[in-house]
Formats: C-alpha cells, sequence, structure tokens
C-alpha cells in the first residue's frame, strides 16, 4: 500500500532533512490540499496550505493486522464547509497523505497512508471524525444510501439537482392571524391548494428580513409558517417564495418538477411483509 520513491530516500541521507506531510482530502465535487508545514508547498502544480486544524494521534497501526486510522479535526474558520456538508460531499472521501522534504517537494515521496473518510461530525467552529484505511471497507456501510421509497435528496440539493430559483416568486404580503407572525396573504397569482406546501418562505425585506419559515399550510393566497417569525408582519414586506417537495418519484419528482433522472427513491420495492 505504501509508495516511496528512490528521490525520497536519497534526499533522506542529506546532513539537514526537513519533512513534512502532505493530505489531499478528495471529495464529490472539490478538493482540498493542507500540509503540516507552517508555510505553504507547492508539490506537482499544486498549492498545499498549512493544516487548519489536528490529526490527534496521528496514523496508528496494530501488530495484530488492525486498520489504521486517523483521527482528525478541521478548523471551519476560513472555510465554506456549510454547502459542503449539505451537500454530503465529505461522506467517503479519499483521504491521501504522503511525506515530502520541504526544501525540494518535488524530489520524492513517501506516502504514508491512504483511505476514506468514515464516521464525523460538525458544529459551527469544526469538523471532528476518523479516516479509515482502503482495506477497513468491511466496516463502511454498503451500499452508501438506504434504498426507500422516498427520495433521499434534499430538494434543491446538488444531488438533488433541481434549480429551485426557476420556480421561486416575489412578491408583498398582507398579515393575517394572531400577532401577524405565523401567517400572511400573499399578493401573487392562487395556484392549486397545498402547491406550496413544505416549501420555502423567506423575507426579504421588513424586520424579519433575511428570515424563513417552511410553509405547513398553503389554501389560496393564504399561507401558514412551520412556526412564527420573530418579529410582527407588516403590510407590503416583500418575501420569495418556491415550493416544496414530499419527496415521491411519481407526484413530485416526474409530474411536478420533471427530474425522474435524479430521484433517488424506489416506491416499488415490496415492503417486507409482502415480500413473500
Amino acid at each position: 500500500m505504501r509508495t516511496t520513491t528512490s528521490g525520497y530516500w536519497a534526499l533522506c541521507q542529506l546532513d539537514t532533512v526537513n519533512i513534512a506531510e502532505l493530505i489531499t482530502l478528495s471529495g464529490r465535487t472539490q478538493t482540498w490540499r493542507w500540509t503540516t508545514s507552517n508555510q505553504e508547498i507547492v508539490s506537482s502544480t499544486y498549492t498545499f496550505v498549512p493544516f487548519l486544524g489536528g490529526a490527534g494521534n496521528g496514523i496508528e497501526e496494530s501488530i495484530d493486522l488492525a486498520i489504521a486510522t486517523i483521527d482528525f479535526t478541521l478548523t471551519n474558520s476560513g472555510n465554506d464547509f456549510e454547502p459542503v456538508l449539505i451537500a454530503n460531499d465529505l461522506d467517503m472521501a479519499t483521504i491521501v497523505v504522503r511525506r515530502v522534504h520541504v526544501s525540494t517537494p518535488d524530489g520524492g515521496t513517501n506516502e504514508i497512508y491512504r483511505g476514506k473518510v468514515g464516521d464525523y461530525s460538525y458544529n459551527r467552529d469544526q469538523i471532528s471524525g476518523q479516516a479509515r484505511n482502503f482495506f477497513n471497507s468491511i466496516n463502511v456501510q454498503w451500499p452508501m444510501y438506504t434504498y426507500m421509497d422516498q427520495c433521499a435528496w434534499r430538494f434543491g440539493s446538488p444531488g438533488c439537482g433541481f434549480n429551485t430559483s426557476s420556480i421561486t416568486v416575489s412578491s408583498t404580503v398582507t398579515p393575517v392571524s394572531s400577532g401577524y407572525r405565523i401567517g400572511a396573504v400573499c399578493a401573487m397569482n392562487s395556484l392549486s391548494n397545498g402547491y406550496y406546501e413544505r416549501g420555502k418562505f423567506s423575507f426579504i425585506s421588513g424586520t424579519n428580513s433575511g428570515l424563513s419559515r417552511s410553509v405547513r399550510v398553503h389554501s389560496g393566497t393564504r399561507i401558514e409558517f412551520s412556526h412564527a417569525f420573530p418579529y410582527n408582519i407588516a403590510s407590503g414586506d416583500l418575501f420569495s417564495l418556491y415550493p416544496g417537495c414530499r419527496k415521491r418519484l411519481v407526484d413530485d419528482c416526474t409530474s411536478k418538477y420533471n427530474n425522474t433522472r435524479n430521484a433517488l427513491a424506489f416506491p416499488w420495492i415490496p415492503k417486507q411483509e409482502n415480500a413473500f
């Protein structure tokens, strides 16, 4: 599994040796490159920046043939990880760790680890998880996605592939209901009842500007929200709105959005009680 070039070993014979690790993390749509050096390193035309995190105990292997793992922590500061996490781009991402000589990073390499990201968790400040050796695939869920009746994608996500801006409408509201926070009458063309249910309602102006709620009820021009906005809604406040998706293959992916090719739903798999 490990690969070491002759040039790397030749450089190790020098009187002064300064070695750093290059970390390459490759998701489905994006690749990150870091180094354990305190300065940027350019190798094979790629720039590796100082690692924003830590590797815990590093790479650990056992004489009982246990699988090599890496516990890692990525600092969220300076990185736009939110869309990556929403798109599940880190699931089963490939991680490669190589050692190079800082003075001549292209003079030779020593690959010390190659694996995939396993379990991970995150909060506002950091992402923590564990990378597993390629040979540890037996401990990874297969298949990656659970087959189910309804689509597993988040509506409008990269996996879903549907552009919600194409069906987003913008208009003004006339507040209704107690406290003028839980519902509104929208100055817009009326569509069939329920069309916008589970959709996303966002204020563009007013005291609630920038805040969003899910649509709980849509009846005519009346919209009721999943929960109240924090501030009273004023007549004339601008909003944007797009309908939701109930993740049904025929009723939503096919009939409503013409997005069957990206559907991750399997409604015709027999139920367990009907399989036999």
